[in-house]
């Protein structure tokens, strides 16, 4: 099953367009990130060969699953927000009790998957690449089916029929400052970059200037969690390789 396939996406000006044609395409490029990160992970466990790697090898496997967590609060958030009309996205596509019970079951394997890893953290010799690899197998599952509906939910001619172009931009607007407030920038702006391709896309993330100055920073106060990715937060070249930081 591994590696997991990524979603496919286009290098068009998200910003530019429609809202209602590129909220899909945003959150592709979103859950692509993340995919990445756990195919990432997947790879990267059976390498990791002493205690001392194993734990910061499993700090970089959190990250990867907190920010999975938020990405999946935020979109149940947005799927659940009322149009003008007083109508969720969810009961306007006939998906409420579907769409619950695949949240239901994604969510808790995230938290599952969360504090087994913590356990491992506090003890990194009980660390199993076998066992978290087949974790990973059976999680990744609910995950991509969860996904694919997702990406389904907001093709162009549902959300055309949805609300008005200016609602569902300020939707998507809503929805990223929500996400920006239920995480910490320092972590999630460094990941966003270094589980993105930009051979995909040179234009998303969309990224101000001000906040592209402090990846560094960001990146520079735990060096060694980035060194696992596989593209750099901030040069965004791709590493030719598995990067295992010496520690």
């Amino acid at each position: 099953m591994f590696p997991l396939p990524l979603f496919p996406t286009i290098a068009d000006d998200l910003e530019a367009m429609d809202s209602r044609q590129s909220v899909q395409h945003m959150n592709t490029f979103m859950k692509n990130t993340l995919i990445r990160g756990v195919n990432n992970v997947y790879d990267t466990a059976s390498h990791v060969n002493n205690d001392r790697l194993a734990y910061h090898f499993l700090r970089y496997a959190t990250v990867v699953f907190d920010i999975l967590r938020v990405h999946i609060e935020g979109d149940q958030k947005f799927f659940s927000t009322k149009n003008a009309k007083g109508t969720s996205l969810v009961d306007f596509l006939g998906i409420a009790d579907s769409y619950a019970a695949e949240f239901s079951v994604l969510y808790s394997a995230v938290q599952g998957m969360q504090k087994k890893l913590q356990s491992w953290i506090k003890c990194p010799a009980t660390y199993s690449s076998v066992e978290f690899r087949k974790t990973l197998e059976t999680f990744s599952k609910p995950m991509l089916q969860s996904m694919t509906n997702q990406r389904k939910a907001l093709d162009r001619g549902h959300m055309m029929k949805f609300c008005a172009e200016p609602e569902m931009r300020g939707m998507i607007t809503d929805n990223l400052h929500w996400l920006a407030s239920h995480s910490d920038v320092a972590v999630l702006l460094p990941f966003v970059l270094s589980h993105h391709d930009p051979a995909t896309s040179a234009r998303w993330p969309n990224v101000a200037p001000e906040g592209l100055k402090l990846v560094p920073e960001f990146v520079n106060k735990d060096p060694i969690c980035w060194a696992f990715a596989r593209f750099d937060p901030i040069t965004k070249q791709k590493r030719s390789s598995r990067t295992l930081p010496s520690v």
